[in-house]
């Protein structure tokens, strides 16, 4: 088939960017590289407009594109302290197309709940999973064993996981959707 045009570019893209954006969101917490990354994947998937194969799924190109900003921004700072692993980033790949939801209401929801936390269950969260610092190092700052701050991040990620479940199902969203 040809190549694709602009007007079939804007549309697939208006289609796809949220699910880009979610996806960015999930890889790096900062809204302002979120933004950067998004503009990039946009801008890169314009250049590459006459590579696209229409026997692929478009929202799978974008994504795949996002998955590359993502981890060259990761081996471009592989000096600091870098949130996620390669093979997560490859999980929220997969997540990010096989979520039925709606882009931000998980994203809506999931920013209620983290604001639902105590101080002390921030802090946590923070350390580990904003400030990337492993598991030792934060034990170690907070004054608590490894196997302690293991079980209370456990417990912090299941109880986002069952507020989310709650929110989502009580804004009338299929439970079934929401068990993903």
């Amino acid at each position: 088939m040809n190549a694709m045009n602009q007007s079939q570019f804007e549309s697939l893209w208006s289609n796809a960017a949220s699910r880009v954006r979610v996806f960015l969101a999930a890889a790096c917490r900062d809204k302002a590289l979120v933004d950067d990354f998004v503009q990039e994947v946009a801008m890169t998937a314009w250049r590459k407009r006459r590579e696209f194969d229409w026997a692929r799924d478009f929202d799978s190109w974008i994504i795949g594109m996002a998955r590359y900003v993502v981890l060259r921004h990761r081996r471009d700072q592989a000096r600091q302290r870098v949130i996620l692993a390669p093979d997560l980033i490859e999980s929220l790949a997969a997540m990010a197309m096989a979520d039925p939801l709606s882009p931000n209401e998980r994203q809506q929801a999931l920013d209620a709940c983290l604001d639902s936390l105590g101080e002390s269950a921030k802090t946590l969260l923070g350390m580990r999973y904003q400030e990337g610092k492993p598991l030792a190092a934060v034990a170690e700052q907070l004054g608590r064993s490894h196997g302690a701050i293991r079980t209370a991040l456990s417990r912090l990620r299941e109880s986002l996981r069952q507020c989310i479940r709650e929110r989502l199902i009580a804004t009338g969203r299929d439970d079934d959707a929401v068990t993903e």
